[in-house]
């Protein structure tokens, strides 16, 4: 499969051309509408919509008959439009702002990843050797340590509170209960 993050509007648009049409251009059919595994007859108003919601595509072409005739023009014309969707190292398509955008997040999402052990680690350093005291602390005091350790990873590294509720395997409410208590 060929999944692609897609920005929005313009570049859905597309996508929902490109979708409607993988039959016609593999030759299956010579019209969208006669191939049944399609939901393009649900957009085009021929079938009921069941659980196909087309209107977020269609409202961009116009209101009632007008604008489901505007799709339907749009699928049928032999226009290739602004993306390449046979290009397989491609995965984000949009303008250049969102495309960077994306590839940003993955590359800090892939970075937070990489950071687990690292983590561990400072809280390691740090506090002798209790990070597990996160996700299992018990007494007062141990409650304590747990809070000041949550903290320092959050207000002295920059760590988000999800990440540290996911790492430790707590909920982001003891985690917040942490950053709100009285030390």
């Amino acid at each position: 499969f060929n999944n692609k993050v897609v920005q929005a509007n313009v570049y859905g648009l597309w996508l929902s051309r490109y979708i409607h049409r993988q039959a016609l251009e593999a030759g299956l059919v010579i019209d969208p509408r006669a191939y049944p595994w399609s939901s393009y007859r649900a957009y085009v108003g021929e079938v009921p919509q069941g659980f196909v919601r087309p209107s977020v595509i269609l409202e961009q072409f116009g209101v009632g008959k007008e604008g489901i005739a505007r799709y339907d023009s749009f699928v049928n014309s032999s226009e290739r439009g602004p993306l390449d969707w046979d290009g397989r190292s491609a995965t984000v398509v949009g303008d250049e702002g969102f495309v960077k955008e994306v590839l940003d997040m993955e590359i800090t999402e892939q970075q937070q990843d990489s950071n687990d052990v690292e983590i561990r680690k400072l809280v390691n350093v740090r506090f002798g050797g209790r990070h597990d005291l996160i996700s299992s602390a018990h007494g007062m005091s141990e409650k304590r340590l747990r809070r000041k350790i949550i903290r320092y990873l959050i207000k002295e590294c920059g760590y988000r509170p999800s990440k540290i509720a996911q790492l430790f395997h707590i909920s982001r409410s003891a985690v917040q209960r942490a950053l709100n208590a009285e030390m």
